[in-house]
């Protein structure tokens, strides 16, 4: 169970990194 919490929380965090990037990107 530990491997899937890290699993979703790289995974969200790559989404809030590319959503941050996509925002200051202008």
């Amino acid at each position: 169970m530990a491997e899937f919490s890290s699993m979703c929380c790289e995974f969200l965090l790559a989404c809030v990194s590319s959503t941050v990037w996509l925002h200051l990107d202008r």
